[in-house]
């Protein structure tokens, strides 16, 4: 019994030993998880602001691309009805002016021909 007793008064004075040795890294660590817990609820406080900011850019950027790529089709249409209008423009010009040499030339037959033609 003695034994018992002398080995639970050894192991009682080591745990105390260590307790006392551990105990200032126990006080560190205490004010470190308070720290912790701070700057943890600081950093999770600013995610969620900057969570709400990003999800409104994405929502505006979303729309904006929505609008945009409206306006760049309704633009490239717009730009090749532009392109075949001139085109047709042009086509149109050159039919007038080719109707207006055929009616020149149908009216005065003997310039139709260049000199050099005429004795044929």
């Amino acid at each position: 019994m003695q034994e018992l007793t002398a080995v639970i008064s050894q192991i009682d004075d080591e745990v105390k030993g260590k307790k006392a040795r551990l105990a200032p890294e126990i006080k560190k660590l205490r004010t470190l998880r308070n720290k912790f817990t701070e700057i943890e609820s600081e950093y999770n406080e600013r995610k969620r602001n900057y969570d709400a900011a990003q999800s409104s850019v994405d929502i505006e950027k979303e729309r904006l691309d929505k609008e945009m790529g409206h306006s760049l089709n309704e633009y490239k249409e717009n730009e090749s009805k532009f392109h075949a209008n001139n085109i047709q423009a042009d086509i149109y010009e050159a039919f007038q002016k080719r109707l207006s040499n055929e009616a020149k030339h149908l009216s005065n037959p003997d310039k139709r021909l260049s000199p050099e033609f005429k004795s044929y």
